[in-house]
């Protein structure tokens, strides 16, 4: 019997640091006038948390600096840090998560739009 409660908790724990998706994930692909564009993956999955999820391929990438174009997931556990792919804990019961977007403008531009259907004028 020990034998078979090791596996059972073992072989998850290997399957979820072998995935780098979420059970559910959404692109958005952020764009402006000048063909920029930046891609934020958002989901949520069982094993999410508000923090920083390696196992999902979440890592911290830099700011984006001052009148570059650019646009950064904000993780809210700490908000110094950015990210371009945010995965929350979600299940059946979650209906909604919410995400902080950082956004950087290319010096000139008056326009962001997010996906094909909703647009920023500055």
């Amino acid at each position: 019997m020990k034998n078979l409660v090791f596996l059972l908790v073992f072989l998850p724990f290997i399957s979820l640091q072998a995935q780098d998706t979420a059970s559910v994930e959404y692109t958005f692909t952020i764009t402006d006038e000048f063909n920029n564009s930046q891609e934020l993956i958002i989901g949520k999955d069982p094993f999410g948390t508000d923090g920083l999820d390696p196992q999902f391929g979440e890592v911290v990438v830099p700011q984006v600096p001052a009148g570059q174009f650019g646009a950064r997931l904000i993780l809210p556990t700490d908000s110094s840090l950015t990210i371009l792919k945010d995965i929350r804990f979600g299940c059946y019961w979650v209906r909604f998560n919410e995400h902080l977007i950082d956004l950087s403008y290319v010096s000139g531009s008056n326009q962001m739009c997010y996906g094909n259907w909703v647009c920023l004028v500055i």
